[in-house]
């Protein structure tokens, strides 16, 4: 019986800090501005960065 309550009270509590977020920027941060879809943003940046790392494992296979 308590289970149910705690969560309904959880919930709530969740959907009201989420209703008072600030617009305020953290200290060293910028807002994040982009022109581009950001999906395909990361997709990109995953894919730059496997392709070095195989690119890296090639010279390194005589290591092991």
């Amino acid at each position: 019986m308590i289970f149910p309550l705690l969560h309904w009270l959880s919930s709530a509590l969740c959907t009201i800090q989420s209703g008072t977020e600030s617009n305020q920027l953290l200290r060293g941060t910028s807002q994040l501005t982009l022109e581009e879809d950001i999906a395909s943003y990361l997709v990109s940046g995953v894919d730059r960065f496997f392709l070095s790392q195989l690119d890296r494992s090639v010279s390194k296979r005589e290591e092991y």
